[in-house]
């Protein structure tokens, strides 16, 4: 595996538990450290064919620009469960009227 994409999971990773921690305090589900670590290793495994090394190391960077571009990890953004908190009527849950009658 090359350097660029050990450094781009180990960055990815990171990024994934600050960003839990940071939205939900609590540590990373498993299934997420797997997922993603398995992707980095995909990732890896394609550069070990030249031609695709650079794509490969390129695109696991792009995975980890991704993490720090969802809304919520730039401060002044807010993230997509706070959004739907502040959207919520507080009627939610009531039976419909009917208008127009």
């Amino acid at each position: 595996m090359s350097r660029g994409i050990v450094a781009a999971w180990v960055v990815g990773l990171g990024l994934l538990t600050w960003r839990e921690v940071r939205e939900y305090r609590k540590p990373v589900p498993a299934g997420r450290y797997a997922v993603a670590s398995g992707l980095y290793a995909l990732l890896g495994l394609a550069a070990n064919y030249q031609p695709a090394a650079s794509s490969a190391t390129a695109l696991a960077w792009a995975f980890d620009l991704a993490l720090i571009l969802q809304p919520g990890m730039i401060p002044g953004t807010s993230s997509p469960t706070s959004r739907a908190a502040k959207a919520t009527p507080n009627n939610a849950g009531a039976a419909p009227t009917q208008t127009g009658a």
